[in-house]
């Protein structure tokens, strides 16, 4: 439910493409338009609410480094992902 604008630093219209075909709202190439990045954003606000599909086409697993202290200031780090 949640519009997604992924700015990249890979050029190419194919990755682009690919990233419409999956329902992004927007995709924009680093050096970034700010003036047609803020356009898009206005453009996404105004609309309706969206309409999620039915099933999810894309899953993604993401690596994660996890840092912090515990409770009792002991300090950890522990390397997990994301669910597939």
């Amino acid at each position: 439910m949640i519009p997604v604008i992924i700015v990249s630093g890979e050029a190419g219209g194919q990755t682009k493409e690919h990233c419409k075909q999956l329902g992004a709202a927007g995709y924009f190439e680093k050096p970034i338009d700010f003036d047609a990045l803020r356009a898009c954003l206005q453009q996404v606000a105004s609309k309706g609410r969206h309409i999620p599909r039915s099933e999810v086409r894309v899953r993604l697993c993401v690596a994660l480094k996890l840092r912090g202290a515990g409770a009792q200031g002991k300090k950890f780090e522990e390397i997990a992902t994301t669910e597939k």
